[in-house]
């Protein structure tokens, strides 16, 4: 074998990692960039789904009644949603969520940027939105999406991805939904003391 030939060989051989490597860079570039806060596989789906679960055993009603909207999101976990890196949210820190909330801490707005809406019932007609992500622009599994655009779990269980257009009337519905609610527990809570009297 001659030296130019062995030459030839090494320099295509060096061309070819090259390429490899360069190939790989893109891939790792191209997956941050469509992932941005890495893949999340199945989080919305599996939230609403053990919003499903919870409200199947308590008489329809979602979680609600915790000090804050997350702390009775909380009440998911662990037996309607294992996971606890699935109370994270899209963007939220997994590891320190995963941490909390394995020792018994609550869940806070520090460490899960789930946005969610208690005390609806899954049979609300329309079903109204009740779970999404602080961060717009995402799919349910943190894939990067429309801008402005949301992932979004309903009340019934179902979740869809909400057009930046679309989304301020399906979140205005769903607060003013929430205000009606109120207003009726509290007009309940009048009624019936009212009645308790002599």
């Amino acid at each position: 074998m001659n030296t130019t030939s062995l030459k030839h060989k090494c320099l295509t051989a060096v061309v070819v990692a090259g390429v490899v490597c360069l190939v790989a860079v893109i891939g790792l570039l191209v997956e941050r960039w469509r992932y941005p806060y890495g893949r999340r596989a199945a989080c919305l789906p599996m939230m609403t789904m053990g919003l499903t679960r919870y409200a199947a055993e308590h008489d329809g009603w979602l979680p609600k009644g915790g000090i804050t909207p997350l702390a009775s999101l909380q009440q998911l976990y662990p037996r309607y949603v294992e996971y606890a890196g699935h109370f994270a949210g899209l963007t939220g820190d997994i590891d320190l969520t995963r941490d909390v909330l394995v020792r018994g801490g609550t869940l806070t707005s520090n460490l899960s940027s789930w946005c969610y809406i208690p005390g609806f019932h899954e049979d609300e007609d329309p079903p109204v939105a009740v779970l999404w992500d602080r961060v717009d622009g995402l799919r349910w599994n943190a894939m990067r999406a429309a801008r402005g655009s949301q992932a979004v779990g309903f009340s019934d269980g179902s979740q869809r991805q909400v057009s930046a257009e679309e989304w301020p009337v399906v979140l205005k519905s769903s607060l003013e939904a929430r205000a009606r609610r109120d207003s009726e527990v509290i007009s309940i809570g009048l009624s019936t003391s009212l009645s308790d009297e002599p």
